[in-house]
């Protein structure tokens, strides 16, 4: 189930994204967040827009997990070598969905990660 936080991270990722993968990825989010699917089947003609969407939310929620868990030492994680390893981190734990390229998942890593430096992460338990 989503957190409040990991869906706004989710929303605001895929409108980053949204103009430059697909123009309805902001109503595919809602639809994933809303229904918490992210399995589609492949004869369906949204799949690759759904898996797209599934991946920001997936990727929104790991990488809220790994900033939270962060927080005591949020210097590091500003810095390149600690984000780097948070890509990692997230490229091993979130499976590459059916129809996703690497380039794409890594845009969408790289704008949600983007979003969470934007925002002040709340400390763990606050």
């Amino acid at each position: 189930m989503p957190t409040p936080e990991h869906a706004d991270l989710a929303r605001a990722a895929a409108r980053t994204l949204a103009p430059e993968m697909d123009s309805a990825l902001e109503m595919q989010v809602e639809r994933v967040l809303a229904t918490g699917d992210s399995e589609f089947p492949p004869q369906r003609f949204e799949a690759v827009a759904l898996a797209v969407a599934a991946l920001v939310v997936s990727v929104s929620q790991f990488a809220w997990q790994i900033y939270r868990d962060l927080k005591q030492d949020r210097e590091k994680a500003r810095e390149a070598a600690a984000r780097e390893a948070i890509t990692r981190r997230i490229r091993m734990r979130v499976e590459l969905p059916a129809g996703v390229t690497p380039a794409q998942r890594d845009r969408v890593i790289g704008a949600v990660l983007d979003e969470v430096d934007r925002r002040e992460i709340p400390p763990p338990g606050g």
